[in-house]
């Protein structure tokens, strides 16, 4: 996403358009998925307690000037498996809606 979004910046910038940002929060947990809704109006959801911090951890994206934020419980399960993915602690950082700091990892 991160190669897709330079070639469009590029792009845009050579035909005189505004610059596209895009921040993304992940966040890891059990969640219930699936359509809610009627028959008139079906939608997709995911519903549960990992849901709203992800969302708040992708709005973090605005104070860092980051594209990629992994909250601890999506970072430390890979390990050295991060495939040379520099990434920088963020520890405790205050995520609206919790009552403990959550631990954030910022792609360098």
């Amino acid at each position: 996403m991160g190669e897709a979004l330079v070639g469009m910046k590029r792009e845009r910038s050579l035909s005189g358009k505004a610059a596209v940002r895009i921040g993304i929060g992940m966040h890891s947990g059990e969640v219930m998925a699936g359509n809610v809704g009627s028959s008139k109006k079906l939608q997709r959801a995911a519903i549960g307690d990992i849901v709203n911090p992800a969302s708040r951890i992708e709005g973090l994206n605005k104070d860092y000037g980051s594209f990629l934020l992994v909250s601890g419980t999506t970072w430390e399960p890979f390990g050295e498996g991060r495939r040379g993915l520099d990434f920088e602690g963020l520890p405790g950082v205050p995520v609206r809606g919790k009552a403990w700091a959550v631990d954030i990892y910022r792609l360098a």
